[in-house]
Order: structure tokens, then sequence, then C-alpha cells
């Protein structure tokens, strides 16, 4: 599964299965753009960002990418 994207990446917590999506900046790559998270209520993996967070066409798209692997789709 693609994980790593040109702005960002994604990061797995095995405790939790949380996915952390963090910046690929070269100041600060601790940066968590928002996660990955399993709900339950529609059954597929979703996507949350973290507050004051903003997202061009290109980013969104690859975000759509990677949950559409998570959800098997």
């Amino acid at each position: 599964m693609k994980t790593k994207y040109k702005y960002f990446n994604f990061t797995h917590d095995a405790s939790t299965d949380i996915w952390a999506c963090k910046t690929n900046s070269k100041v600060d790559a601790t940066i968590v753009l928002g996660t990955a998270e399993y709900y339950p209520v529609w059954k597929r993996y979703c996507f949350f960002p973290a507050n004051d967070t903003v997202y061009s066409d290109t980013c969104l798209s690859d975000i759509a990418k990677f949950l559409n692997e998570l959800n098997g789709l």
C-alpha cells in the first residue's frame, strides 16, 4: 500500500489502528494534518482533518486514493 505522497505521508499505529497524516516539510515533519480512522457507522476508513488545515485538490485526491486502498476499493 502506498503511504508516501508528494506533500505528506501516512504512518500507522497498530495499537490503535489509526493512520496519522504528517507533512513532508523539512522544517517540521512532526505536524499532523489529520488521521485516517475506521468509522464504524459507515463501516469504512474516513479522514479526520486537524483543525485549521487546508487542502488542495491534489492533496484531497491523494487522501482519497489512500482511503480507497484502506477500504479495499
